[in-house]
């Protein structure tokens, strides 16, 4: 991947005085020859370019990262990194990331195993061959199906409602869901069509077993009870235990909801998006 560099930065890597080669992370570098010592470990992703060059051959404009793979923009984020720009969307993606590496952490939240792999839905992405771009939308968050774009709306958040009294069955928890944990959410869905498409694949045409009858098997079986729920147990925010139908409503708060929004025959959770 290859990351713009900001204005004014600039890098060092160590250099291997017994081998007169310079370390940069992936690859050696050799002076002598002016050339890396082995092939970039992204180079089918660059397919016009030789295996052989770094930062898209201008090095003064960018520097090749080890392998880390969550952009947003022309920027990519590792663990920890500080966003030094003016763009507001990029440096709440930031802001956002660094603080779900620190809860998730503490929760144990994301960490997921299929028969096709076993990971983490937001680490697995850094020091991977994986990519996946998070771009700003208006609208609801959602990711493509092939996993490799986020849209999320940082302005979004979904309240968890009341379930009315006959719903005994029921088990929600009143309460509203952080747009960071949104974008948790929305990784979940990236990490398993790109890392375990079988099971996406399965779960997108509702195939798990014979006996199933459930209507929303990505969310109902992976996405909430593996994702979504240890992140917002641990934030102490709203719980689904089952996907329900949403409404949605503009520059709304949650005070101004009726308590009896949910009748008898449905439960629905409202999406919440409010004016930057």
């Amino acid at each position: 991947m290859k990351e713009l560099l900001p204005t004014g930065s600039h890098f060092s890597r160590s250099f291997e005085m017994n081998l007169g080669l310079q370390n940069y992370g992936m690859r050696m570098y050799d002076n002598a020859i002016g050339r890396f010592t082995t092939t970039d470990r992204f180079a089918d992703k660059y397919a016009t370019m030789s295996p052989y060059q770094y930062g898209a051959n201008n090095p003064v404009k960018y520097v090749d990262v080890n392998g880390d793979s969550i952009r947003i923009g022309n920027h990519v984020w590792t663990p920890g990194a500080k966003y030094n720009g003016k763009d507001k969307f990029i440096q709440v993606v930031f802001d956002e990331l660094n603080a779900l590496v620190g809860d998730i952490v503490q929760s144990d939240a994301g960490n997921v195993e299929t028969q096709e792999a076993e990971g983490n839905v937001l680490l697995d992405f850094v020091g991977s061959d994986k990519n996946v771009e998070i771009v700003e939308t208006n609208g609801s968050s959602i990711t493509d199906e092939d996993g490799k774009i986020i849209h999320w709306n940082p302005n979004e958040t979904i309240l968890v409602t009341k379930p009315h009294k006959s719903q005994k069955s029921v088990k929600d928890k009143e309460g509203l869901i952080s747009a960071g944990t949104v974008l948790f959410h929305e990784f979940g869905h990236s990490w398993l069509s790109q890392f375990s498409p079988k099971l996406n694949h399965k779960f997108e045409n509702q195939v798990i077993t014979k006996h199933t009858q459930e209507t929303d098997p990505e969310h109902n079986l992976f996405i909430l009870p593996r994702v979504e729920n240890k992140l917002a147990l641990y934030r102490k925010e709203g719980i689904r235990f089952k996907y329900n139908s949403t409404t949605l409503k503009m520059d709304v708060s949650k005070e101004t909801i009726p308590l009896n929004y949910n009748t008898y025959r449905s439960k629905i959770d409202i999406r919440i998006i409010t004016k930057p």
